[in-house]
C-alpha cells in the first residue's frame, strides 16, 4: 500500500509537471498557424530576429516534456527500489528474530523501568500491610471495639474499661482482648475480640456477653478466606447467644457447623469458648 501511494504520487507530480507544457505547446502551434497566412500578406510584420520558428519551437518544448517526464520515471523509479529495499530489510530482521538470531526491539525502555519500579514499590507496601496484620493479631479495620458498637445492648454504658487497666481509667474504645462495658453502676458486661486461623485463612470475631459471661452477641468481623465465609451468617452466630461457662460450646453438642466449613466453624467456637472463660475470670474477681 506504501509503494502505491509513493507510485501514484510520483505519476500525479508528472503529471502537473507535464501538462501545463503541453497546453501552451498547443497555443503556440495554433497561433502561428492563424498568423502565418496574415505574415506572408504583410498585414502582420513578420517575426523578430531572435524568435525561432514554430517548428524548431515545438520541438524544444517536445524536448523538455520528455526531459521531464524521463526525470519523473527516474524518481519514481529511485522511490520503487528504495521502497522494495527497506521492504527486504524488514522480511530479514523479522526472520533473523523468529531464528532467535536477533534481539526483539525493545519498546519504551524507559517507560518500562519506570512502571516496573512502581510495581514493585506497590508490591512492598502490600507485602508490610499483610505482614503488619499478622504481627499484630488483627484482621482488617475492625480491631478496634468501640463504645458504640455495644450501644443496642447496653444504652446506659458510658465508657469501655480494658480490664487490665485500672477502673479510674476510662476509655471510650480499645484494641485490648477483653474490655468491660462499665455504667453508672459498674460492670455490666463484657467485649471481647480474638483473631483467629482457620484452613482457609484468618478472621476476627466479637462476643458480648453480660456480667454472668453469658453470651449475647457474637459475630464475625472480618474474613478473608475464599472458604468457609457461611460463619459469617447469623443463622450460625445466632447459636452462641445463651451459652455461658457452663456450657461446652462445641461444634456437634450445642453449635451445629456450617456445611463445607467445619473447621472454621469449629475455630470460631473454640475462639468464641476462650473469650466466655476469661470474661468468667473477670466476673469472678
Amino acid at each position: 500500500m506504501f509503494r502505491a501511494r509513493i507510485t501514484q504520487a510520483g505519476g500525479a507530480f508528472a503529471m502537473a509537471d507535464l501538462q501545463p507544457a503541453a497546453r501552451n505547446t498547443g497555443k503556440l502551434a495554433e497561433s502561428w498557424r492563424q498568423e502565418r497566412p496574415f505574415r506572408g500578406m504583410g498585414i502582420l510584420p513578420m517575426r523578430p530576429r531572435g524568435i525561432l520558428p514554430l517548428e524548431e519551437e515545438g520541438k524544444a518544448v517536445e524536448a523538455a516534456a520528455e526531459a521531464a517526464e524521463a526525470a519523473a520515471a527516474e524518481v519514481e523509479a529511485a522511490v520503487e527500489a528504495a521502497v522494495e529495499a527497506a521492504e527486504e530489510e524488514c522480511r530479514s530482521k523479522m526472520l533473523l528474530r523468529r531464528m532467535g538470531k536477533m534481539p526483539m526491539p525493545r519498546v519504551g525502555p524507559a517507560r518500562n523501568g519506570v512502571a516496573r519500579a512502581w510495581a514493585a514499590w506497590g508490591c512492598l507496601l502490600i507485602a508490610a500491610t499483610i505482614c503488619a496484620m499478622v504481627l499484630m493479631g488483627g484482621c482488617g479495620p475492625s480491631r478496634s471495639v468501640r463504645l458504640r458498637d455495644v450501644k443496642d445492648l447496653y444504652p446506659a454504658a458510658i465508657s469501655l474499661q480494658p480490664v487490665d487497666q485500672p477502673a479510674a481509667e476510662p476509655a471510650e474504645s480499645s484494641n485490648g482482648s477483653l474490655m468491660a462495658i462499665r455504667d453508672d453502676a459498674g460492670v455490666v458486661g463484657y467485649v471481647g475480640q480474638r483473631g483467629l486461623t482457620a484452613r482457609s485463612g484468618r478472621f476476627t470475631i466479637r462476643v458480648v456477653t453480660d456480667r454472668q459471661s453469658t453470651v449475647q452477641r457474637a459475630e464475625v468481623m472480618y474474613y478473608v478466606g475464599k472458604r468457609g465465609g457461611g460463619i459469617s451468617k447469623a443463622e450460625f452466630t445466632r447459636q452462641f447467644v445463651g451459652l455461658g461457662p457452663g456450657d461446652p460450646i462445641r461444634i456437634g453438642v450445642d453449635v451445629d457447623a456450617v456445611t463445607g466449613a467445619t473447621v472454621s466453624s469449629q475455630t470460631m467456637a473454640d475462639g468464641v469458648r476462650e473469650i466466655v472463660d476469661e470474661a468468667a475470670r473477670q466476673a469472678g474477681r
